[in-house]
């Protein structure tokens, strides 16, 4: 297989064809999804020429996942393209048939009915991962007079005061590069996982790189971590945890974990705080903490050729909001699949 800065004219004019306009993806989007991530032995992409002219692609990002307590070769499938005049002559099959003989586990998120669909003919299976919310504030939800006159402002005083004003007993420490202390981190929490992507150093710094990070310390103790980032979605403000990986049985500590992100929401005056997870330990803690489940679930879709299941009794940390590459982190606003 070649380096895919070998092809990148080829994929580039490929890319430009297949999504015209705005969701066209420039070579910056491929160099760090594919080029630039850690593991340099296995393979990439599934590229398929006719006459010289790419005709196929199919990009996925390796990765260990750990479901129970055995480890799988697993990639995470990004992007997939046929050129139109050669649809529905078996390229897409073809393509997925090399990816199903590289890995033990195939994953992507597909989250429109009519992808959901074709893929289920083709064997594939899904498992939804909820969204949770909490509202910050209201001034999103109410009309705009009423922000105007001041009542926004006196309800959203009210709320935050009664359900967002703990302060947590942790410290938070930010930081930029993991380091090797993130290995006994690793080794301390993913034992209570039946369900988890294996997370280094390597694999973090590479696919948060530019994300707010924090190490979670109680007592000197580093507990764990989260990943956040700020963003606006429509008129809505959000602070979103793109990760959160510390031991799920600790109540005490998730808990105190949630006033900080109260707090920190309030500070980047944050509307709403947003997690996906499936989880039923760390649900049960953050619905107490008045996070409300909604009904745009995010649908991972698997296909195993050794038949695994990724059913409701494995704890897991699968997927949050991007992590786990549920979802390219180089994708413009709105451009998810």
């Amino acid at each position: 297989m070649k380096d895919l800065t070998k092809i990148r004219k080829e994929i580039l004019e490929f890319s430009r064809k297949t999504f015209p306009g705005e969701e066209s993806r420039e070579w910056t989007y491929f160099q760090n999804n594919y080029v630039n991530h850690p593991d340099k032995k296995s393979p990439k992409y599934t590229a398929i020429f006719e006459g010289g002219k790419m005709i196929g692609f199919l990009g996925y990002i390796p990765m260990r996942l750990k479901i129970g307590k055995v480890f799988y070769k697993s990639g995470w499938q990004l992007d997939q393209f046929v050129s139109e005049e050669k649809r529905g002559k078996g390229i897409g099959r073809k393509i997925l048939n090399e990816a199903y003989s590289l890995f033990d586990i195939n994953l992507a998120i597909k989250n429109s009915e009519d992808a959901i669909r074709i893929y289920t003919k083709q064997g594939w299976k899904y498992h939804s991962i909820p969204l949770y919310l909490k509202i910050i504030s209201f001034r999103s939800y109410l009309p705009r007079f009423l922000e105007k006159v001041g009542l926004v402002y006196v309800l959203d005083k009210v709320y935050q005061t009664l359900f967002c004003n703990k302060e947590s007993e942790l410290d938070f420490e930010r930081f930029g590069e993991c380091g090797e202390e993130l290995r006994e981190v690793w080794k301390k929490n993913s034992k209570h996982y039946s369900l988890v992507n294996e997370r280094d150093r390597d694999y973090l710094n590479w696919k948060f790189k530019n994300y707010e990070k924090y190490y979670v310390i109680n007592k000197g103790t580093i507990e764990g971590y989260i990943i956040l980032k700020t963003e606006r979605k429509g008129k809505k403000k959000m602070l979103s945890i793109i990760d959160f990986f510390m031991d799920p049985n600790k109540k005490g500590i998730i808990n105190s974990v949630i006033n900080f992100l109260n707090k920190k929401a309030i500070d980047v005056n944050a509307d709403v705080i947003r997690f996906y997870i499936s989880d039923k330990r760390l649900v049960k803690l953050f619905r107490k903490q008045k996070f409300i489940k909604r009904e745009d679930d995010l649908r991972l879709m698997y296909y195993s050729k050794k038949h695994l299941e990724l059913n409701r009794k494995y704890e897991g940390v699968l997927v949050t909001l991007y992590d786990s590459d549920g979802e390219p982190f180089f994708y413009k606003e709105g451009k998810r699949d």
